[in-house]
């Protein structure tokens, strides 16, 4: 027997002089990791392996990618794509998890070598999974990825149970919102420790622009209205303008962490949520609980807690008033004057903060809480619907609806097109990266494109879905059946329930010395000119110009 012979004797069931062309495959998981050195060592163990095998390294693929779903794993299809359609033989991989953390990928890979388009192997082990290799080999496979997928499981549950005493100690356990920072906590000595922080701020420049976004809210702006009026007057950092949209602000203003709550017994917290959760915190708040209260009613949000000390029906909510004075526009507070019999007399007087009023030695109006609610009360009676009109409006209504959602039918029909259209392009850009005729960077740039198209295609969509609905029927209705009986809901109703109707009706109440003005809320406001407008019918050429 020649040499040659016995060598070839002793090599291994799954070699292959004809071909011995290997791809290394290393993977990350995180971006913090693309700083570090661990492609770098899975590169060098692999080549080592390579060499010490007889195989041919051929080709590299590196990547940051989760391999925790296999849909999301675009990359490391790609390399396997790559791999089978040039012919490379041996994969190789640095240890089980760097192969996959999910079964789906495994049972791919299985069908592969088991057909014997490839040969697996794992350098820590030393395993090698190919066409001859025995159930057990396989069984075995299946252990190292369900404890690899089990490693992930039990490290995600400790770090949410670490995360969950960081909120039971007070501390919002990940990244804080706007205005405040994570601070280390330090040892005796003053330095840093590895594990802890507290949370810092708020800062000042954060405080300016919340209260300032506050007060605007307060005072009746829009939420475009704010985002202006805080840009105009440069109180957004710079490196929040490009973000500076109507819907940070209003996420902020809703956001809990910012507030002081009252705690039974014990004054006022600080509060946050996290998964789901409300805790109490150790940071410093930015808005009161008044202020907080307040804020939350011009959302449409009730406060949870108790009634405080006043008793005045339009001292906050939706339907405190405004001075209706151009130059003045400050806050109608509350003022009761109490006599020594103990009767409470419930007056309301302009704030005066700018002191446009003093200034000019204007004398302080008062002006009682039921004057306020008898002239408010002529809303009632400007939106109040005979049932023939409101009738009427239905009908108007339906025909309209009809004709807008064929319209709008199309619309979804060209959309759902166009995103077929979208997923059709990024398939054929994955081909390309599969085939190798673009490299990462340009993969990346082109996909991205594709998916901002999609997503502004999918936006336009749910826009023309949500149109299309009988929503805003329900909500036609509704306002229709409120016109009918608003004024049988007002009678015989308390003066907080009637207050509570008027909110809904009518929006910018204001005091003109003893006089209120306001302006009825959209839906109402078209409701009293069809009132007014006796002739009104549902056919529009019909209605008189």
């Amino acid at each position: 027997m020649t040499p040659t012979t016995r060598a070839r004797e002793h090599r291994p069931p799954w070699w292959d002089e004809r071909n011995t062309k290997a791809m290394l495959i290393a993977r990350i998981s995180d971006k913090k990791q693309m700083d570090g050195v661990s492609l770098d060592a899975q590169h060098h163990h692999q080549q080592e392996y390579a060499r010490a095998t007889g195989l041919v390294v051929v080709a590299t693929e590196a990547f940051q990618e989760s391999a925790k779903t296999s849909k999301l794993r675009v990359q490391f299809h790609a390399a396997i794509a790559k791999a089978r359609r040039e012919g490379i033989r041996h994969l190789v991989f640095y240890v089980f998890d760097r192969i996959s953390r999910n079964f789906t990928d495994l049972e791919t890979l299985e069908e592969f070598i088991r057909a014997g388009d490839i040969v697996v192997h794992v350098d820590q082990g030393g395993n090698v999974l190919h066409k001859f290799s025995d159930d057990t080999a396989f069984f075995m496979a299946d252990i190292n990825i369900a404890q690899a997928k089990q490693d992930n499981r039990a490290r995600r549950t400790k770090t949410i149970d670490g995360m969950t005493q960081r909120c039971r100690n007070g501390w919002h356990p990940s990244r804080v919102p706007f205005g405040y920072m994570q601070q280390p906590v330090l040892d005796a000595n003053g330095r840093p420790k590895r594990r802890g922080s507290t949370v810092a701020g708020p800062s000042p420049e954060a405080v300016r622009l919340l209260r300032r976004e506050m007060g605007l809210r307060l005072s009746g702006h829009s939420l475009d209205l704010i985002r202006e009026t805080c840009l105009a007057e440069k109180l957004v950092p710079l490196a929040l303008i490009p973000h500076y949209r109507r819907s940070t602000i209003e996420k902020r203003l809703k956001n809990v962490f910012y507030a002081a709550l009252p705690r039974p017994h014990d004054g006022y917290k600080s509060r946050f949520e996290w998964r789901g959760e409300q805790y109490e915190g150790k940071h410093e708040p930015v808005f009161t609980a008044d202020e907080w209260d307040d804020l939350g009613a011009t959302f449409g949000r009730r406060t949870a807690f108790t009634k405080r000390k006043h008793d005045g029906l339009f001292a906050q909510g939706a339907l405190t008033l405004a001075c209706a004075d151009p130059a003045c526009g400050c806050k109608i507070t509350y003022a009761p004057k109490m006599k020594p019999s103990g009767l409470t007399f419930h007056y309301y007087r302009c704030a005066d903060g700018k002191r446009v009023h003093r200034g000019r030695g204007e004398p302080q109006v008062n002006v009682r809480e039921e004057g306020i609610l008898q002239q408010l009360a002529g809303a009632v009676d400007a939106v109040t619907l005979t049932e023939d009109i409101a009738r009427s409006i239905a009908y108007a209504l339906n025909e309209t609806h009809r004709a807008a959602t064929a319209a709008k039918r199309e619309a979804v029909k060209l959309y759902r097109a166009q995103l077929a259209a979208l997923d059709d392009k990024e398939n054929r850009i994955v081909d390309l990266f599969a085939a190798g005729s673009i490299d990462a960077d340009l993969f990346k740039r082109q996909q991205a494109r594709v998916r901002e198209e999609r997503d502004a295609l999918f936006d336009k969509l749910q826009a023309a879905e949500s149109e299309a609905d009988d929503a805003y029927l329900v909500t036609a209705d509704r306002v229709l059946e409120l016109a009918k009986n608003a004024k049988l809901l007002w009678e015989g109703r308390s003066p907080g329930e009637q207050r509570d109707l008027l909110a809904r009706l009518v929006c910018n109440p204001r005091l003109d010395g003893r006089t209120v003005r306001y302006d009825l809320r959209k839906p109402f406001a078209v409701l009293a000119q069809m009132h007014g407008e006796g002739g009104w019918r549902p056919q529009g050429d019909s209605n008189p110009c």
